[in-house]
């Protein structure tokens, strides 16, 4: 897990050093001093990928042997492990994609390739 951590963060820090603000966000009129810094839209973004990966996690490993048709062997049981931790590395992929937009806007690649 703590590869998956160190490679995500190294996507996303290079991404907002060299992401250039776009015209969006220079022409939003500046927040208010006492304004919180995580606001009530961030909230949700993060309680919405929490039940998602916790979601998908728990389903795949509690009933993903019988979803693939696994029967209880020790090989088969390392195999469905792999596929849930593979599971979880797209998961914190789709995650990084998601948290690019600072709003509730639905189009997660709008200016992906400026970056």
């Amino acid at each position: 897990l703590l590869w998956v951590n160190l490679i995500i963060d190294i996507f996303i820090a290079s991404a907002l050093t060299t992401d250039l603000p776009g015209p969006m966000v220079l022409e939003r009129p500046p927040d208010r001093k006492s304004a919180l810094l995580i606001t009530v839209c961030i909230y949700k973004m993060i309680l919405e990928q929490a039940i998602y990966q916790l979601s998908i996690t728990l389903v795949l490993y509690f009933t993903g042997a019988l979803l693939l048709g696994y029967k209880t062997n020790k090989d088969l049981l390392k195999s469905l492990n792999t596929l849930i931790f593979n599971t979880f590395v797209w998961v914190q992929i789709f995650n990084k994609l998601n948290n690019r937009r600072l709003n509730n806007s639905l189009n997660i690649f709008k200016g992906i390739t400026k970056n």
